[in-house]
């Protein structure tokens, strides 16, 4: 029995082209269009708020409404002239791939139900592990953006040291620069470390973390019963660009036993290039990093990433298995998705990134 909510080939082909046409005709006259337009919530509430409608809408109408009402109000974060921060622009292929993704809305929480897009992502996660250097067998998961690959990072690195042992989440200490990302600091309060215990560590006069002032605090904190975890160090920051002296965080990181974390959102892509290899040597030496090839691999919003290199520490932090998903327990070789972050519902990110870098 035909749903009321089926539609026939014809009906969905042309509907596709006439949204393909409408995004080609923005994208191929964006250089003619305003960079950024805005609306206080009073004029765009009385563009566009109304109660549902009872009927159907001819698509037509709908997209006139949506490009006079919607699609002019907002930053055209690909503009050329768009200079505000750190854009996604994404190409056109990169676009479809996407559009790809989520025609075919497989669930990419596990294996067994998406065999042919998680290895996609498995393959798009190794081409990332290889340009940042990290070993054979280092993992991860493509992420909603750099935010929650932090958050993923910091919950994973918290529990590789709390464990299940009462007491040990309120000496929990973090320490990253005074110039790292705001989603850091959040990430460590998402993580459960007690705000007292986030440590701002003072940058030199190049925006870097002063990696003496970081031994210092660590062996401080240790002296005084508290529990270092984690240190963040940025590789390429938001306000600068700068790059923390990733080798010697690794040194530091390595002497007191602590998980070191590269929030490589802003730069890491550019070890893809001789000056960006030479000014981010260090970042191999992580447990993790966090990318975001929704800035530098031109694809749409959203695409992070976190990579492990013992992607088994993700798994110990955040498998659970509830009757309802038994039938997808892997036997190993296979990887669900689900076991390596918060997410259980989540759609296949890697077709952007395969379409877009192929």
């Amino acid at each position: 029995m035909t749903s009321p909510l089926d539609l026939d080939y014809a009906t969905m082909r042309h509907l596709g082209t006439r949204v393909a046409e409408v995004v080609a005709e923005h994208l191929s006259t964006l250089r003619n269009q305003p960079a950024y337009s805005t609306l206080t919530r009073h004029e765009a509430e009385r563009l566009v708020a109304g109660p549902a409608p009872e009927q159907g809408t001819d698509f037509e109408a709908m997209l006139r409404f949506l490009r006079r009402n919607v699609f002019d109000h907002s930053a055209l974060e690909p503009h050329p002239g768009f200079l505000a921060y750190v854009p996604s622009c994404p190409t056109f292929p990169a676009v479809l791939g996407d559009w790809l993704a989520t025609g075919f809305n497989s669930f990419g929480g596990a294996w067994s139900v998406a065999a042919g897009p998680n290895a996609v992502e498995l393959s798009v996660l190794d081409w990332f592990r290889t340009w940042v250097g990290f070993p054979a067998g280092s993992g991860g998961l493509l992420t909603s953006g750099g935010s929650a690959a932090n958050v993923t990072a910091m919950v994973a690195a918290r529990h590789a040291v709390v464990q299940d042992q009462p007491g040990r989440i309120e000496r929990v200490t973090l320490y990253t620069s005074a110039q790292a990302h705001s989603s850091v600091v959040r990430a460590s309060w998402i993580a459960g470390v007690p705000r007292a215990n986030v440590r701002s560590i003072p940058v030199d006069a190049g925006y870097r973390m002063r990696a003496d002032l970081l031994a210092r605090a660590v062996k401080e904190d240790r002296d005084r019963g508290l529990l270092p975890f984690s240190v963040v160090g940025s590789a390429g920051t938001t306000n600068t660009g700068s790059v923390d002296p990733l080798h010697a965080i690794a040194d530091i990181a390595g002497e007191f036993g602590i998980w070191f974390h590269v929030d490589a959102a802003y730069g890491g892509f550019a070890v893809l290039t001789d000056r960006g290899r030479a000014l981010l040597d260090g970042i191999e030496r992580a447990d993790s990093v966090t990318l975001d090839p929704h800035k530098w691999l031109f694809v749409p919003f959203e695409c992070g990433c976190l990579l492990a290199r013992q992607p088994r520490r993700l798994v110990d932090a955040f498998r659970i298995l509830p009757e309802y998903l038994r039938d997808v327990e892997t036997g190993g070789e296979e990887v669900n998705f689900a076991d390596y972050g918060e997410q259980l519902t989540r759609y296949t990110r890697a077709f952007k990134v395969w379409v877009s870098v192929n």
